[in-house]
């Protein structure tokens, strides 16, 4: 009887032994894997990191390079607005300020949000809104401000200046070198009318600053009344802060 629980006692043992080594050997295998999903997981953030920063990397190289290459177009058209004056210059017909019996009673106007002065006939109305426009219109008895404007100066837009330039027909061009400025554009009839229209962009140091626009308002008024001469009106073309 003894030797029996000695036996049994012995095959206890050896089972506590072996349950506390595999106990032992699974903690370590479960720390192990726990250890390697960490591993494992640092580097994929790591990857993702790297990834990222190439990426990053990457947008900011594509951002120097089209911020260089908007440059470099900047620096192109400033080279060719220059060409283009300088070839304009060429072509410029001087203007002077015209004889005092020609604008006998015109009104001077400085527009500061212009930069821009000139003087006009008398019997006008000028308006300049926020953006810049501005425009003398005839003024009528009663009413002034129903009058369509005959001249008009604004800040400089390819979309103006398409717009202008449509309103006339049979055109032809016409450039004038006005106080160190250089005026060129068109004239020509409005709406294939009779009356006479034209438009101007105004240069200055290879930029186009200004769009002008100028019709005859006293086409249809009479043989007895003198025509508007648009040359008289922008030989009055000063420039204050130049």
């Amino acid at each position: 009887m003894r030797k029996a629980w000695s036996i049994l006692l012995s095959i206890l043992l050896g089972a506590l032994v072996v349950g506390i080594g595999t106990g032992y050997f699974l903690h370590l295998a479960n720390k192990d894997r726990q250890l390697l999903a960490l591993e494992a997981q640092q580097a994929k953030a790591t990857a993702i990191r790297t990834q990222q920063e190439q990426q990053n990397a990457i947008h900011e190289a594509n951002e120097k390079l089209a911020k260089a290459n908007e440059e470099v177009k900047k620096a192109q058209d400033v080279l060719k607005a220059v060409e283009q004056e300088r070839a304009l210059l060429g072509q410029a017909t001087p203007l002077a300020e015209p004889p005092a019996k020609n604008i006998k009673d015109w009104q001077i106007l400085i527009s500061t949000n212009q930069d821009i002065s000139f003087k006009y006939p008398s019997d006008s109305i000028v308006t300049e809104d926020d953006n810049k426009n501005l425009t003398i219109a005839e003024k009528k008895a009663g009413q002034p401000l129903q009058s369509e404007p005959w001249l008009m100066v604004q800040p400089y837009s390819e979309q103006a200046e398409d717009r202008l330039k449509n309103q006339i027909t049979s055109s032809t061009p016409a450039v004038y070198f006005i106080k160190g400025k250089i005026l060129a554009g068109e004239t020509g009839y409005k709406n294939g009318q009779s009356q006479e229209g034209a438009y101007y962009r105004i240069y200055k140091d290879g930029v186009t600053t200004h769009l002008l626009w100028i019709e005859d308002y006293k086409y249809g008024q009479g043989k007895q009344v003198k025509p508007l001469l648009f040359e008289d009106l922008l030989g009055t073309l000063d420039f204050p802060k130049e």
